[in-house]
């Protein structure tokens, strides 16, 4: 399989390089792979490097933060801590208000340790 069977897209298309033939990538031998995206076992060469990076642009991770309060109620999507907030509740209400502080902190101290706050 030649390297011109592999598709590169655009810069601007999503799409990722597609093998027409009916090869797959991991099918084919560890050399005829490295010559189809143009690589070696050392690695791409600074000049194939600049190259790519010139046609196709600057590959970054985008990493998507959730707000601090979806990651705060996600902790408590949980039926033992939704029946922990029920009886909290009914402490509360039954003139327990000691025992459903205690249950409360119990539930909130752990879910928000997951959470970014610095």
């Amino acid at each position: 399989m030649a390297p011109s069977d592999l598709k590169r897209p655009d810069s601007k298309s999503p799409e990722k390089a597609t093998n027409t033939s009916n090869s797959s990538f991991w099918s084919l031998e560890s050399l005829e792979l490295l010559s189809q995206i143009e690589s070696s076992s050392e690695g791409l060469s600074s000049d194939v490097a600049a190259e790519q990076l010139a046609r196709n642009g600057a590959t970054r991770l985008r990493q998507k933060r959730r707000p601090d309060a979806a990651i705060l109620l996600a902790q408590f999507n949980n039926p033992i801590i939704l029946l922990l907030a029920v009886s909290a509740v009914l402490s509360y209400l039954l003139d327990d208000a000691t025992n459903a502080w205690i249950i409360f902190y119990l539930e909130l101290a752990p879910g928000t340790l997951n959470l970014d706050l610095l």
